[in-house]
């Protein structure tokens, strides 16, 4: 079989089992007061610096074609730039086109290799995106942290 075979048969299994948004948000009942927010993301050279310590040196390149080993090497160099630029993004509530962009690669699960089953579809990405979001998740699970273990604690 063909290169470009083996892609269309993959890609024609990953569509097959590809689950599309209906727009449509589930009910959830919030377990927060509603004035309880965070009002601002921190995009500061130090949490970046900490965040690419984390980053694997073996991790591929997104459609930016920015090693994340690349970066891992320079941040301390960039980490003021990039953090400004985050804080840009987030302030407008947009982040650039190129950044909604994913490389899909199969990666082989088990078993038959000729089976496209087998494999799962994995999405790479800017590594500069990825690096804002791991921020922003750090930013959301500390605040959850502080405001609602603490809680627990005092109120057992």
């Amino acid at each position: 079989m063909e290169d470009a075979e083996k892609a269309n048969l993959l890609n024609s299994y990953f569509n097959s089992v590809n689950v599309i948004d209906d727009k449509i948000e589930p009910e959830f009942q919030s377990r927060i007061a509603d004035e309880v927010s965070i009002d601002s993301i921190p995009f500061t050279p130090d949490t970046l610096c900490k965040i690419c310590k984390n980053i694997k040196p073996k991790m591929s390149s997104g459609p930016d074609g920015y090693p994340p080993f690349l970066l891992k090497n320079i941040v301390s160099v960039i980490s003021s730039p990039l953090c400004r630029l985050y804080q840009s993004f987030m302030s407008m509530g947009r982040v650039p086109t190129d950044w909604k962009v994913a490389h899909i690669t199969p990666i082989f699960k088990k078993d038959n290799s000729s089976d496209p089953s087998n494999f799962r579809p994995v999405s790479l990405t800017s590594v500069f995106c990825k690096l804002m979001e791991r921020m922003v998740v750090s930013t959301m699970l500390d605040y959850l942290r502080t405001r609602f273990l603490t809680k627990k604690v005092n109120s057992n």
